[in-house]
């Protein structure tokens, strides 16, 4: 395998992730159901602080997590043993990981697949998923379905997500690489005191690369999967042009 390189963004946001990450309206409660409908084990890559593989745990499902930062499942870990449970943790790469488990279903929440910089990267990643599923198993992940008259503008404005809540703000901005399908962007955290003073900030970057859900669609398929579905968020309806949120599902 490997040697696992630690994202500079996710060890420096990891203690505030779960401050203003949280995550796209409905996809826990999706994520929960596919998770018990599987018959064996389950996958999470990217499970980060736990969002999802906590409450599967909780549920009772056969789950694992993998992920490439230390700093975010040491939080995991944390939360999870305050509730009595013991997560089965991955550090590792989603490119090149090799477990000698199988799985029924590997699931991908919030976005993540999107770190995948490449399109070597993005075929190495989907093969190994592959590799990983018993014959009958399935992927399952979403990702953003790329707004073409924000990227026709060439960049993001900077702007303000979630106000002030708990006392911070939290600040995006980023621009667009139209040749590589790349958006850099600039993160960062105010903590306030009562009074709306900064006591505190931490700023970083994030690179993610963006995919057209047809072009997904053949990624999936060139990495041996049979048949893809693409839905319209987490509904488990055909994708609509103006849907902001997509959902993949991937059958071995």
């Amino acid at each position: 395998m490997a040697k696992r390189k630690t994202s500079e963004f996710h060890a420096a946001m990891a203690p505030y992730y779960d401050m203003y990450s949280a995550g796209v309206k409905g996809d826990v409660a999706f994520y929960l159901r596919e998770c018990k409908k599987a018959k064996g084990k389950v996958l999470e890559i990217a499970c980060g602080t736990g969002r999802i593989l906590i409450p599967a745990m909780k549920a009772g499902v056969d789950i694992a997590g993998l992920d490439l930062s230390r700093e975010m499942t040491d939080i995991l870990k944390a939360k999870a043993q305050k509730i009595g449970l013991k997560p089965k943790i991955v550090l590792a790469n989603m490119r090149d990981f090799k477990l000698k488990d199988r799985f029924v279903l590997i699931i991908i929440p919030y976005r993540s697949f999107v770190h995948m910089l490449s399109y070597q990267d993005q075929k190495k990643a989907l093969r190994n998923f592959y590799n990983h599923l018993k014959p009958d198993g399935k992927l399952v992940l979403n990702v953003f379905n790329p707004d073409l008259a924000r990227i026709g503008k060439g960049y993001y404005l900077k702007h303000l997500r979630g106000g002030i809540k708990g006392r911070f703000r939290y600040w995006d901005e980023g621009k667009y690489d139209f040749a590589n399908q790349i958006i850099t962007g600039i993160q960062m955290i105010e903590l306030l005191d009562k009074k709306g003073k900064v006591v505190k900030s931490k700023k970083a970057k994030l690179v993610v690369r963006y995919i057209f859900p047809y072009e997904f669609k053949a990624l999936l398929e060139l990495a041996g999967f049979k048949k893809v579905e693409i839905c319209d968020g987490f509904t488990n309806k055909p994708l609509k042009s103006k849907t902001k949120e997509m959902v993949l599902i991937a059958y071995k």
